[in-house]
């Protein structure tokens, strides 16, 4: 549960600054209750799919594959659907949108991971010798 109020208020932060910087022009987005009420379902599926991921117990492909399910679908229950987007074109839009921004997401931790683990690697190397 600290790891979902952590999240939810990265994620409000961002989504604030967002409507802030981006409010532009004659179409403003609103920063209203309801949307900002969407992003902590959001966090919890979030957070429950980040403990999933850890549980050693699981298969890693398993992991992974029920962590990009409920962070993917969570986002698009809670994040696009309850944005009113224009017709089915605009929610498929937006599920394409998560899914590139989960795939960037990954990409960043794989290659954080690789350089970690290997710098832990060459550490228990150098106290060997």
């Amino acid at each position: 549960m600290v790891k979902s109020a952590i999240y939810f208020t990265i994620a409000t932060i961002i989504f604030s600054l967002l409507v802030l910087f981006g409010n532009s022009g004659a179409e403003q987005i609103a920063l209203d209750p309801q949307r900002v009420l969407c992003i902590y379902p959001f966090c919890l599926i979030f957070g429950i799919a980040n403990t999933l991921v850890l549980n050693k117990n699981i298969d890693g492909a398993v992991r992974w594959i029920v962590h990009a399910v409920l962070t993917v679908c969570g986002a698009f229950l809670f994040l696009i659907l309850p944005a009113g987007l224009e017709g089915s074109s605009g929610n498929f839009m937006g599920f394409a949108l998560i899914l590139f921004i989960y795939g960037i997401g990954i990409l960043f931790y794989a290659l954080i991971t690789k350089r970690v683990r290997a710098a832990i690697a060459e550490d228990k190397k150098l106290t060997k010798s």
